[in-house]
C-alpha cells in the first residue's frame, strides 16, 4: 500500500449518507432517500449502510417501512467514527514516497506531511454529526 492515503468513494459516501440521516432529524431514511439526496447508486449505497450498521452508528429497520436512523446522538458521532468503520485506523504515516529511501534525519519534504495529517486527524476527531444539524 501506497505511504499516501486518500479518502475512499466509499467513506466520503459513508460521511455523506450520515450527515443525510442526520438532516432527517430521527425520521427514518430509506436507501433510496439517501441515494436520491447524495446521487450515488442504491447498490453501492447498501454496502456502505450494512458496514455502517455493523459498526453500530446507525440501527437498520427491514421491510417496506424500514430504513436507517442513527444509532447514538449526532454529538456522540465523530466523523473519524466514521472513516474508521469503513477504511480503519487512520494511519500515521506522512511520508510521499512508496517506500522509505531516506537516510537522512530530516524530511525533505520539510514535515509538511506531518502538519497536514494532523489538520486532518483533528478534523475528523473534534468534528461531530451535531455540526450538521440545521
Amino acid at each position: 500500500m501506497p505511504a499516501t492515503r486518500t479518502i475512499q468513494d466509499a467513506t466520503s459516501l459513508a460521511m455523506h449518507a450520515m450527515v443525510t440521516i442526520t438532516e432527517a432529524n430521527g425520521r427514518i431514511m430509506t436507501t433510496h432517500a439517501i441515494a436520491s439526496q447524495t446521487g450515488v447508486s442504491e447498490t453501492h449505497l447498501s454496502k456502505v449502510l450494512q458496514r455502517l450498521h455493523r459498526k453500530g452508528l446507525i440501527h437498520s429497520t427491514r421491510g417496506p417501512r424500514g430504513g436507517f436512523v442513527l444509532a447514538k446522538e449526532p454529538g456522540e458521532i465523530r466523523l473519524l467514527d466514521i472513516y474508521e468503520a469503513i477504511e480503519g485506523s487512520l494511519p500515521n504515516d506522512h511520508c510521499l514516497f512508496h517506500s522509505r529511501s531516506c537516510t537522512r534525519d530530516y524530511c525533505i519534504m520539510g514535515g509538511i506531511m506531518v502538519k497536514i495529517n494532523k489538520i486532518i486527524r483533528d478534523h475528523l476527531e473534534n468534528t461531530t454529526l451535531a455540526k450538521f444539524i440545521t
